[in-house]
């Protein structure tokens, strides 16, 4: 290994920050706007189907929605744990 990069190219000690490829900031505000239009407009079946599926796997649908906002996918699993830390 000659250089300690990576396929990134990020060397040893790069801490991967954001990018600074031009049009980074246009891209980032295009996303927010899309992810800002779409929230609201979710139709009421949607809705209905995540809370059962949020029933479905014991949790209450705030916290199933806030793991979905935040991952962007569903939860396949959910494990509780009686020895958790």
């Amino acid at each position: 290994m000659s250089g300690g990069g990576s396929a990134t190219g990020a060397g040893i000690g790069h801490n991967l920050g954001p990018t600074l490829e031009p049009g980074a900031s246009w891209r980032r505000h295009c996303w927010q706007a899309a992810r800002a239009a779409l929230l609201p407009r979710l139709p009421v079946e949607v809705v209905r189907l995540r809370v059962r599926r949020a029933a479905e796997i014991g949790l209450d649908y705030k916290t199933y929605a806030g793991v979905r906002a935040t991952t962007g996918h569903d939860i396949v699993a959910f494990l509780f744990s009686t020895n958790a830390l």
